[in-house]
């Protein structure tokens, strides 16, 4: 998410100490209101995204009882590669 870069463009009057002051205010705000800050919903749609990401580069419906390991080496890989 790009949390930082937002408040980056937002906050260009800030000194280094109180920048990373109120930038961590910011945040904890976000964690300890998810729903009132819009963090709930921004992370929902990064799911979302995920998931169809991944959904497009897997074919879906050859999952099988037989196939689960592949799809979670599929899987690791994506998120390694995202990371």
């Amino acid at each position: 998410m790009c949390y930082f870069e937002d408040y980056l463009a937002d906050c260009d009057n800030y000194s280094g100490k109180n920048f990373d002051t109120e930038f961590g205010r910011s945040l904890a705000y976000k964690i300890y209101e998810p729903i009132a800050s819009g963090l709930e919903e921004d992370v929902m749609e990064e799911l979302k995204l995920l998931l169809c990401n991944f959904a497009s580069e897997l074919d879906l419906s050859l999952v099988d009882e037989h196939t689960y390991r592949d799809i979670f080496e599929v899987m690791e890989m994506y998120c390694s590669a995202i990371n």
